[in-house]
């Protein structure tokens, strides 16, 4: 891991790393005079273990220095206290400015993220002119400014709804000045569509909010999306509608919005209730058709062959989406005349026939006529790609389907090249969903076996995978499951960002393995996957997914007959329902947790059950309650523990003393706790003993030394990336400082934790906003 954040172009006065590089010299300046001295700065790079040339670039403001790095280089100039906390808080500006979009204005505020989702528009397009002057039409109309403006284009499958429609939000894009969204409901594919909650998860956080404080409740989410976008001026695509219920929860309710829907349903209702505007898609007119023949082959060639090219676009029903991948099978054969590959498509059609009925078969025929074309290994993994219930799926992927030592990239680029397969995010797969529909028919005539031993495979890469991956994230505390039997090629996770970056990239992915998998029966890969998958979904605030993936732990841990998995997936659905405030069934399932560990005598299955228990006691204010069960697990950590169940043990019960006003006690075991996190290497433990340590100076009224512990707590969580607890850390510090007559501090980090709470849209905000 490199140890800064190179900084790409050149940076105006205003952005917030030149004023961070600013302030960092600065106060190098004021440091020096006041020692009297000017360190080497060569020897201080040296010490950091990074290149002079680095040293010089955070000072100019060209790379920022990664946390760590600044941690250690503001001591060597004797930077601390105050000033080294506000020089944290301008570098973590720079970093979420990266992250977001957002800038922080002088009060601490951030400026609005403009996410940028449209797919790229499909190069081929021809065609559709008056199709697109209505839309323009339809643009110039958009109606009361109360309400967004819906535009829906309906029309058959393969019609070309989507591309008409992404060529004209790429026309228009720059009319909506705030950016674009888009989602591809998945309405009419062979798997489940999007849940609008599902959708609105992602808009949400597109839109800036950590994942954290997005509501779990539908209604929630719907009213914090139009809350965001009550001023923004922002186009929505949302692709492949099953319905207008599927839309609805997704409208904005501001009419600076333009929203874009496409569906193969006449979505009758957003035209009655909402106003939309319709526009139903007709065949290609056969002169369109031919362009779109002209723009793969060249004019001169269809020119030279018209009469073929004719009988071509005939055959392919003048629907946009099967031309174009006759054309690319054509394209393959510039020596072939064109009337000979017409006479195989007459061929292959007749061939089909007994398939379906004339509705459908002019598609399949295609289909089927570029199949053809494919050599075996392609023509298998087309197949099997429609096993993996995803919406994309890599290179890695595609090698535990087929059981190959390495991605199959060469397969992937023929299906590619021939319109079978369409590449969407760099490296990732998908197929349309028609094509999926065709790929699946392909495979249920398969050997059921080799079809089951393929999607054995996947779920066996997906548990390696997620399990290096948490592995990353929480290294210090080991994972409890066997390792993967599976021995095919795996991604490199260099380290924690790539880790959670990987989860992020396959998130909606594995739950849907883990549905198909709970439903097909792979019961002990349910609970291993879902355990792998349960910090990730915890740190990154996924309430609800947590409560469903672990609901199919519990499931699968039952039937697999494993009673240590099933006790343990009880007590993770038990956390996880605690956090969506459901307390009452958490203690319920706790009790189930503990009488199964008891049963088998499991340890440090009782040990972390009595911790959830602390959390969700001391969640409701029972701190009485909260000790007793913390007691319990120091004192099974004390017999025969690890050192990290040991620490976990103090700290319960040091916590718990603190909060009931035994400040002494809560200091001594608050300070071996930390001992132990610190020899252990674990960050955030270390960071728990340290805010316990803050709490307790604080409550003895100690404020110099709190606000000591609380800027260590405070590094600590920055590191970690924990941006609730550095929303804590912050608020706390703004307390003490005011509390110490430092009002020039505690407006600093009183508008850097009131950002971070805002951030977070937590009530927390409210405390930190100027009174009036």
């Amino acid at each position: 891991m490199p140890d800064e954040i190179p900084h790409k172009g050149d940076a105006p006065a205003e952005d917030p790393l030149r004023r961070f590089a600013e302030e960092l010299t600065t106060a190098i300046a004021r440091a020096e005079r006041r020692s009297g001295r000017i360190p080497n700065r060569a020897a201080i790079a040296a010490r950091l273990k990074i290149s002079a040339a680095s040293l010089y670039a955070y000072l100019n403001g060209t790379t920022l220095p990664r946390a760590g790095v600044l941690d250690r280089l503001l001591p060597e100039w004797g930077i601390t206290g105050e000033e080294a906390g506000r020089l944290s808080t301008l570098r973590e500006a720079v970093q979420v400015s990266r992250q977001t979009g957002r800038r922080r204005s002088a009060d601490g505020a951030f400026s609005q993220p403009r996410p940028r989702q449209l797919p790229v528009a499909h190069r081929h397009f021809t065609g559709r002119g008056a199709e697109l002057e209505r839309l323009k039409e339809f643009k110039a109309h958009q109606g009361d400014p109360s309400t967004a403006a819906v535009t829906v284009i309906c029309g058959t499958a393969g019609v070309g709804k989507t591309a008409l429609a992404l060529h004209w939000a790429h026309r228009i894009k720059e009319d909506y000045r705030d950016g674009q969204l888009y989602a591809n409901l998945r309405g009419f594919d062979t798997g489940r569509p999007q849940e609008p909650g599902q959708v609105l998860d992602g808009f949400l956080r597109a839109l800036g909010v950590t994942a954290s404080a997005i509501p779990i409740d539908l209604e929630a989410k719907t009213v914090l999306y139009r809350s965001l976008l009550g001023e923004r001026h922002m186009l929505i695509f949302l692709d492949n509608a099953r319905s207008a219920e599927y839309v609805r929860p997704l409208l904005p309710g501001s009419g600076h919005c333009l929203v874009v829907v496409t569906s193969r349903d006449r979505l009758d209702s957003l035209a009655v209730r909402e106003g939309a505007r319709r526009m139903s898609l007709d065949l290609l007119k056969p002169d369109d058709a031919l362009a779109i023949l002209a723009e793969w082959l060249g004019e001169d060639r269809v020119r030279d062959e018209i009469s073929a090219a004719d009988d071509l676009v005939r055959l392919c029903a003048h629907l946009p989406m099967a031309v174009g991948i006759a054309a690319a099978r054509v394209a393959l054969n510039p020596q072939t005349p064109l009337r000979t590959l017409v006479g195989e498509l007459v061929d292959a059609r007749q061939l089909l026939d007994r398939f379906g009925s004339q509705d459908d078969v002019d598609l399949r025929t295609i289909f089927h006529w570029s199949y053809t074309l494919l050599s075996a290994e392609a023509a298998e993994l087309f197949r099997l790609i429609a096993e993996h219930p995803g919406p994309w799926i890599d290179g890695h992927g595609c090698a535990a389907l087929l059981g190959t030592a390495m991605p199959p990239m060469s397969l992937l680029a023929a299906l590619t090249s021939c319109h079978l397969l369409m590449e969407g995010p760099p490296g990732r797969f998908g197929f349309h969903d028609l094509l999926r529909a065709y790929a699946a028919e392909l495979a249920a005539a398969d050997d059921e076996v080799r079809r089951w031993e393929a999607v054995e495979r996947l779920l066996a890469y997906y548990v390696a995978v997620a399990r290096a991956a948490h592995h990353l994230i929480q290294p210090c505390k080991a994972i409890d499951i066997p390792p993967a039997d599976y021995s095919g090629p795996t991604p490199y996770l260099a380290g924690h960002d790539e880790a959670l970056a990987w989860f992020e990239g396959e998130i909606t992915a594995i739950l849907e393995l883990l549905r198909l998998a709970t439903a097909q029966g792979f019961d002990a890969q349910v609970w291993r996957l879902a355990r792998a998958s349960t910090v990730f979904l915890r740190r990154t605030g996924r309430r609800s997914e947590r409560v469903n993936v672990q609901e199919m732990a519990v499931v699968g841990a039952g039937r697999c007959g494993d009673p240590s998995a099933h006790a343990t997936a009880l007590r993770h659905l038990a956390d996880a329902r605690a956090r969506l405030g459901e307390t009452g069934e958490a203690l319920a399932l706790l009790d189930d947790a503990l009488t199964e560990f008891r049963g088998f005598g499991d340890r440090s299955g009782l040990l972390e059950t009595h911790l959830s228990f602390v959390r969700v006691h001391g969640a409701t204010g029972d701190n009485v309650t909260a000790l007793v069960h913390a007691q319990s697990a120091l004192e099974l950590a004390e017999d025969g523990g690890t050192a990290l169940e040991l620490a976990g043990g103090l700290i319960s019960v040091g916590r718990q003393q603190a909060h009931l006003g035994r400040f002494g006690s809560a200091a001594i075991l608050a300070r071996r706790a930390w001992e132990l996190y610190l020899g252990l290497g674990h960050v955030e433990g270390e960071a728990d003993a340290t805010m316990l340590l803050g709490d307790v100076e604080e409550g003895l009224g100690h404020l110099e030394a709190a606000i000591d512990r609380y800027q260590a707590a405070l590094r600590l969580d920055r590191a970690l990336g924990d941006r609730l607890w550095e929303a804590v850390a912050l608020g706390r510090l703004a307390v003490l400082y005011a509390a110490s007559g430092k009002a020039e501090a505690a407006a600093v980090h009183r508008g850097s934790a009131r950002a971070r709470f805002e951030a977070l849209h937590h009530p927390a905000a409210d405390d930190f906003r100027p009174r009036p």
